[in-house]
Parts: structure tokens; sequence; C-alpha cells
């Protein structure tokens, strides 16, 4: 397995975008500035930041200072602890002067001020019982050791304190002179700050930790990097900034784009980058010696090959010495080219959900191992797909495989269909009825992904699914928000569908077309766990009405939308799901399927209401 941290070992050819960076930071005449990594959850942003930050380590004049504002988030004020930060950091790395003694005290101090000036505070309390605001609260044995030498009492009482009444425009103006004067003393020759994480504070927290970067610390020598997703950025400026009637949409734009001068994006990922990072953890696991080595090859050859595939099972050797032992690495290889392809799609090129795909893989692995089950690493990692992509359809094959002996009939008779894998001639509606008529095969024949996946090697005719299906047990008894992890874009997405605003719904509609397939199916899972979970029935129809309005917009998804409404209690529903179902599948091959589904539901003799509707609709077909 792998670890899901940040890491300064590049596996997917970050140099160009690193090189990007350094550029801007080594370019004086584009200094100060605020850079800004810009990329979706997973893509690599604290990865490329901890490269750029590791390449000036041991740079003597300069000073690198990492930041999490996510860490402190409801404990301080986000512009004040990001200022006390970078003091400390600042005070405990470098030989102070006598006067830069009394500019860092100074500063500190008049942090203290504004912090209680947010809160309409008089400015009484004194720096010596405040301490360092990045610290909190704290007594003067806190400070840090460089300033302990100093006649704090002297400066703690100095004129400055007659006048109380300060404005911030002067307190603001006074800072930032006096932090260019304490880089100035201190001989550093750039400050680089990097901010990570921020796109996963609350809106105001964002803001404000911009706006410090801006009105503050923004001098001569200053560089700041801030990782974040794009959108979040630009929804906390919505926020802080609502939407005037007559005034251009763009404000959110030119806010960042007055505060982040340089943005460089994290692209997302192609099969091939996909291939080559998902083959090199693969070698990293299997090559303990010598990897760096054979890391150092493939990027090289990669970038004399930019989009041709130059890292496979199928010429390995060449990056390996002669007498390396290969034969299990290539086995992965080729388990590699066959689950790339929909990895990269239903990804959309996405480097950690990669790897938690494949950590998960391996740890069944481990699973079978010691419970001594016979599996094959191909056939799990097919199965593992359908589990994260069509989860509804993963249960179902469970249910059928656990009342067949782990061979269900109906994928012998879809594999014999597609592929002519077997000779089975069994008729559709025979099969149809394996299950009592829960799963209905059509819908998976129209499927283009279940299509694709019957398709691919191996085939499960005659594979007794039992011992895969045992490894994962925890997708199939339960499902939770806690289960699955998500991006705080994706959660905020979630969050929309399930709240009582039409409009937060509908603008939440607007983002579903751009999620990648593994988070659509993941909003859909929980979306209809909240619905069987639901005992309050107003409730119950709000979630239903988002999740056919949701299935309208991903119609990969109908056929999972389907499956729940064949087993859900037909008592517990309203009638109102018959013309959004309408609605969802119009113009799709799922009109028959529904017609199916309403003539079921017209024989319901428990929901008189939803029999009424479902005939009333059959009549006008």
């Amino acid at each position: 397995m792998w670890n899901d941290k940040d890491t300064s070992i590049d596996l997917i050819d970050y140099d160009h975008l690193v090189k990007a960076v350094q550029r801007i930071i080594e370019n004086d005449d584009l200094i100060p500035s605020t850079i800004g990594i810009f990329g979706d959850w997973g893509s690599g942003k604290s990865s490329l930041m901890r490269m750029v930050e590791e390449s000036y380590e041991n740079e003597a004049e300069i000073l690198t200072v990492k930041f999490n504002g996510w860490l402190f988030e409801g404990y301080e004020d986000a512009k004040s602890v990001l200022m006390g930060t970078i003091l400390e950091e600042i005070t405990s790395n470098r030989t102070l002067s006598e006067e830069a003694k009394k500019l860092a005290v100074k500063l500190f101090k008049k942090i203290d001020w504004l912090k209680l000036a947010k809160y309409g505070l008089k400015y009484g309390v004194s720096f010596a019982t405040m301490g360092p605001v990045g610290l909190g609260i704290a007594a003067l044995s806190d400070i840090p050791n460089k300033l302990s030498e100093i006649d704090y009492e002297k400066f703690v009482k100095s004129p400055d304190d007659e006048d109380q009444e300060e404005s911030l425009r002067t307190s603001i103006r006074e800072f930032h002179s006096d932090f260019k004067k304490l880089l100035s003393e201190t001989k550093i020759s750039k400050l680089i700050v990097f901010i990570d994480d921020l796109d996963r504070c609350m809106p105001d927290t964002i803001i404000d930790t911009l706006e410090a970067i801006k009105l503050f610390l923004y001098t001569n020598n200053t560089v700041f990097i801030i990782s974040a997703d794009e959108q979040l950025i630009k929804y906390a400026v919505s926020k802080r900034f609502p939407r005037v009637e007559g005034i251009r949409d763009s404000v959110s734009s030119d806010y960042l784009e007055k505060l982040i001068q340089h943005p460089i994006r994290i692209p997302q990922l192609g099969a091939v980058e996909i291939e080559t990072y998902i083959n090199l953890l693969f070698t990293e696991l299997h090559i303990k010696e010598g990897f760096e080595d054979v890391r150092e090859k493939v990027l090289q050859k990669k970038n004399e090959s930019v989009f041709g595939s130059v890292y496979t099972f199928e010429n390995c050797e060449v990056f390996f010495d002669s007498d390396s032992n290969t034969s299990d690495l290539r086995e992965d290889l080729i388990l590699s080219s066959q689950i790339t392809p929909i990895l990269t799609e239903g990804l959309n090129g996405n480097p950690r959900q990669c790897k938690r795909f494949l950590n998960m893989f391996m740890m069944r692995i481990g699973m079978a191992n010691d419970k001594k089950l016979n599996i094959k690493k191909r056939i799990l990692s097919k199965l593992m797909l359908l589990e994260y992509f069509r989860t509804e359809t993963f249960r179902n094959i469970f249910k059928l495989q656990s009342s067949q002996d782990g061979k269900p009939a109906e994928i012998n008779f879809i594999e014999g269909k597609l592929v002519g894998a077997t000779d089975n001639d069994s008729g559709e509606e025979q099969v149809n009825e394996t299950f009592e008529g829960e799963v209905n095969i059509d819908l998976w024949l129209k499927d283009e992904w279940m299509i694709k996946w019957f398709k691919m090697e191996p085939q499960l005719s005659e594979v007794d699914l039992r011992p895969y299906f045992y490894l994962s047990r925890d997708r199939i008894t339960s499902l939770s928000t806690e289960s699955i992890r998500m991006s705080p874009r994706i959660e905020e997405l979630l969050n929309k569908f399930l709240s009582e605003s039409d409009a937060l719904k509908e603008q939440a509609l607007k983002e579903v077309p751009m999620l990648n397939s593994i988070d659509a199916n993941n909003i859909f899972q929980i979306l209809i766990k909240k619905v069987n979970q639901s005992e309050d029935d107003i409730k119950r129809e709000n979630i239903l009405k988002s999740v056919n309005k949701y299935c309208g917009v991903r119609s990969e998804l109908l056929s999972e939308l389907f499956t729940f409404y064949n087993k859900f209690p037909e008592k517990h529903l309203n009638y109102a799901a018959v013309p959004q179902l309408q609605s969802a599948v119009k113009g799709t091959p799922y009109e028959k399927n529904l017609k199916n589904l309403l003539e079921k539901w017209s024989q319901n003799q428990d929901n008189k209401l939803l029999a009424s509707i479902s005939q009333k609709s059959l009549r006008k077909k």
C-alpha cells in the first residue's frame, strides 16, 4: 500500500510546473507576488508545493514558511494567525539585531491590537499578557527565545499606547512598513510563504487570509504560494460579496485576479500520465532498491516522448538492470493496463483517487492471503471497478451470486450475448426471473459503462464470485458519508442537494455535469442512503426529488436509479415520483423501463394515489 500524504517524490512529471513556480520566484521584477496553485482535490497541489519548498531548503538567504489555516480555524482570527505564524518563523530562524528585536516586538503588539479591534474592543491588553498570536493567549515566557533579551517593559509602554484610538488604516500602514524593515534587518532576500488547504476553510477564513496577505504582508521580497480549488475560492468571494442586480457576474473572478497574480493550474491527467503514475506506484511496491533510478529513467523517457506510452509491461525491462527480477511487477503492470483506461475516464485523471482505489485493492489482496482465499487479481480489480462506479448493481450481483453458489446465470447470459463467452441461449425473460424480478438485465444492456465492463477481460462466467464478495462485505452492508471520502467541493455540492432550498438545489444541478464518475456515483449513493434512512415523509420526498433531477442530468446513472426504485417500498413513494421520472428518462433508452415500472406501481394496493397516477400515465402513452 502507499501513503496518501503529499510527497516530494514526483511520479507524474510535475517538473515543468515546479520550474514555472521557480521562474516567478526568481524573477525580481515579479516580486512581490502571490502565486495560486489551482487544481481539484487530490490533483497533487500539496505535493507540488512541497517540491517547490524543498528546492529552496538549502538557500541560506531564503526563508520558507508553511501555513495551514484549516488547523487554526475556529480558534483564532485568520489574519492574526497568519501574521503571527510568519513572525514566529522569522524570529525563530534568524539571528536578530537589537533593531530587529524592537521591530518584532512592535509587530507582535500590533497584531494583538488588530485582533482586539476585530471584536470592537479597546486596545487595553498588554503585549506581555497576550504573547505571540500564533501561539494563542500565552505568557511572556512563551515569546520566542530570541526576543527574551529585549527590554519588553520599555517597548510595551511605548508612546504608541497613549493613542488607544489609533485608526485601523494607520495600523495597516505602520505594520506594512515595519514588516518590510524586519525582513531587511534579518537579511532575508526572499520570504516564501506556502499556504495549504485554504479551500478546506470557511469562506470568511479564506477571504481574511487573502486580505492579510495583500494588506499587511505584501512587501518587497515576499512570495505567497497558495494551493486551493479555484472554484471554492471563487465561491468564498461570492459569499463575502453577493451579486448585486445590474452588476456583471465576474466580481469573484476580478477579485481573485487582483489578489493572485500568477495562477498555475494543474491539468487533468490523461491516460498516458495515469498509466505512468500507476506503473511507478507498482514499481515502488516491488522494487525497493534502485527505484529512484528507475523513476528518473521513466520520467526522462516521458519527456522525450510526451504523447506516447513509455513505461508498460511490454518494455519495463528496459528500465532495469539485467539481473532484476520483474516477473511479479509485470503481472501488476498488465493489471494496470486493464484498469487505467476506466480509472482515467471515471476519476478524471485524479491521482489521489487512483491511489485510494489501489490501496483498497492491495488491502483486499492481503485480506485474501490471510484468509487463504484463492483469488485472481484481475477478477478482483474488475469487480472493484463495478463496486466504485455502479454500487447498486454491485449489490445486486452480490445477491445473485449468493443465491446461485457464486455463479450468477445473469452474468453467464450477458457475457454470452455480448462476447460469445458461452453457448447459453436462455431467453432474456427467463433470466430476468432468476431473482424474483428485482434484477432487470435489460437495464445493464442499455448502460454503456456496464457493456464495457462486461466485455472487459477476464470474463466472469463460471467463476465462483463468493470469495471476492466476501472481501467487500463492508461496502455491501453499509454506506455512509463517513465511509466515502470526498473533496470539500463535493461535500458542499452534496449539502446543497440535502438542503431545503430549491434555489441551492438548482445551483447544484448546474455543477453536476462536471463531476467525475466516481464522485457522481458517490453523491447518488449517499442521497439514496438518506432516502432509505429518512422517517419523515416530506424530507424523504424532497431528497427523492433531488435524486430524480440528479439522474436526469447524469443519465448514465438511470440504470442505478431504476434498480433502486425496483427495491424501494412503494408505500413510501409520493405520486410526484411519476412525473419526475418521466422528465428524467425523456429521450433516453430507459422509457421502456419506466413503462414497466409504472405497470408495477399501477397494481399497488398500499399506495392508491401512486397507483392511480401510474395508471393515468400509462393511458397517455
